[in-house]
Order: structure tokens, then C-alpha cells, then sequence
């Protein structure tokens, strides 16, 4: 098998050089040693509404993820309405149903985000907005 620089085969399809790639630089696969995660929980976020199409972003990674890593893939759809109640709620919930012994928990947010000016700055909040207007407005910060 041919090789690149990077001694990543040139004949394997993009996806799963992608795959051996980050395998191969994720330094936290490991608990401690040489022991592997046995599990690994993602939570995907994304809003209801939202001016970037997060949707699809989120639809491809979860392709990703479950395809290629067998990871656990769950998606939460932010709503417009209570969505800091809501997305607290959701967070919390799956944090203490998968964060076990030898389990890896992953949250990835997609959207706009934006850090709170108005707070001190060493606790400068992060704002998330389903559109950009809503980050630049400086509503209620999460």
C-alpha cells in the first residue's frame, strides 16, 4: 500500500483515512495506560431554527460517528421556546446516564456562540444563539 507523508495510505477512501487519522492522534482514547474506553456517548446539539443548516452538519457527523467508530450517537433538538430550561435539562440528563467508568462522553454543540462581555473576565459566559442576531443582541446568556 502506498503511503503519504503523513504514512497515511494513499489507497483507503477518505472516510477511513479520516478515521485511522483521528484514532491515531486522539490522545484521550485511553482511560489511563492501556486501557481502552469501553463506551463512548455522544450528545449532538443543534437549534430548531437556525440560519446555518446545522441539520445536515449534525445529520453527516452522526454518519460518521455510528458508521465508522461505533459510537453511541444521541441528538437533541434545541427549541425556540424554554430552550436554556430545556438544553440544561437535556445536558444534565445525559451526563448522568453516561458518564460512567471507562466511558467517554462527548457534547458538540452546532450553531452560532458568542462569550458574554457584560461578565467578569476570568467567568466570561458563552452565549448560544440559534442566529447570529440573537448572539450579537446579547440576550439572556446560557
Amino acid at each position: 500500500m502506498a503511503e503519504n507523508a503523513e504514512g497515511l495510505s494513499k489507497d483507503l477512501p477518505a472516510s477511513d483515512i479520516f478515521r485511522d487519522e483521528f484514532k491515531r492522534s486522539l490522545g484521550g482514547y485511553f482511560v489511563g495506560g492501556t486501557q481502552y474506553y469501553t463506551h463512548v456517548n455522544v450528545l449532538l446539539l443543534y437549534w430548531e431554527e437556525d440560519d446555518l443548516g446545522c441539520q445536515k452538519e449534525v445529520k453527516k457527523l452522526t454518519s460518521v460517528l455510528e458508521e465508522h467508530f461505533y459510537y453511541a450517537v444521541h441528538t437533541f433538538v434545541i427549541p425556540t421556546k424554554r430552550s436554556q430550561a430545556l438544553l440544561q435539562r437535556e445536558i444534565s440528563e445525559f451526563v448522568l446516564k453516561h458518564s460512567l467508568e471507562a466511558t467517554l462522553t462527548i457534547i458538540y454543540y452546532a450553531g452560532h456562540g458568542d462569550p458574554d462581555d457584560e461578565t467578569v473576565e476570568r467567568q466570561r459566559k458563552l452565549i448560544l444563539a440559534a442566529y447570529n442576531a440573537q448572539a450579537l443582541s446579547r440576550q439572556e446568556p446560557f
